[in-house]
């Protein structure tokens, strides 16, 4: 009887607090093809929805409503304030491993504040998270080695990044205009290589970057490497 009040009293002190309870348990799926290819779409307890692109036989990226349905967006936005990604979905007897965030998954989700994100994800597609104004902090996972163009522009109100370890390639612009990102934090040994399609391209455009923290091993490889070196003088050891 004590775990549940305590429970409740945690549920009472979120809703409080103006946090969507996370997405635990999923109540429906729903399938769909469109323009040659499989979506599946997932419902949860809390009403929230997400939505996934079939790649393969196991896998799968998370994808928009937008895409989901065609181009045509449903008046209302199912996403929630507060995302967990699954690391895995189920429907009609296939499980599909989710390896992906698709371009524009989350474009224009000025509501969402946080995004939790397994480590089966291997990349983060272009712009997409793009002009969510109100995500805070983004940590990647050690198995993301990809981030594609201008992913996180416009988050005004991120102000730590982490990236994981295996983190190999990003877009210059991927971080443009995240005018409150302070502290870039990347764990990967070998500094990622910074893709550009520009001439000229300012790398972290309009950030008020104070500490990029990088291995100590490393530091040397990242204040030379192209793009990199434009901060050398606030890359630090980990």
């Amino acid at each position: 009887m004590k775990k549940l009040n305590l429970l409740w009293a945690v549920l009472l002190m979120l809703t409080a607090c103006g946090k969507d309870p996370l997405p635990t348990d999923v109540v429906a799926t729903h399938s769909r093809d469109n323009d040659g290819s499989t979506y599946t779409q997932v419902a949860y307890g809390d009403g929230t929805e997400q939505y996934f692109k079939v790649l393969s036989e196991n896998t799968a990226e998370v994808v928009g409503v937008t895409e989901y349905f065609g181009g045509i967006e449903p008046p209302i936005d199912f996403g929630g304030t507060e995302v967990v990604i699954p690391s895995e979905i189920s429907h009609d007897g296939q499980t599909y491993t989710i390896v992906g965030i698709g371009s524009f998954a989350f474009y224009d989700r000025q509501e969402l504040r946080s995004v939790e994100i397994p480590g089966t994800v291997q990349y983060v597609g272009a712009r997409a998270f793009d002009f969510c104004l109100k995500l805070k902090t983004i940590k990647l996972p050690d198995g993301v080695n990809r981030i594609g163009k201008m992913a996180f522009r416009s988050c005004v109100e991120l102000t730590t990044v982490e990236l994981g370890s295996g983190l190999t390639g990003l877009y210059y612009d991927a971080f443009d205009d995240c005018r409150g990102l302070a502290t870039l934090v990347c764990h990967a040994p070998t500094p990622p290589e910074i893709l550009v399609d520009v001439p000229n391209p300012s790398f972290l455009w309009n950030c008020p970057i104070n500490e990029i923290k990088v291995p100590a091993d490393s530091v040397e490889a990242y204040k030379t490497a192209y793009l990199w070196n434009e901060l050398s003088d606030r890359i630090v050891a980990l």
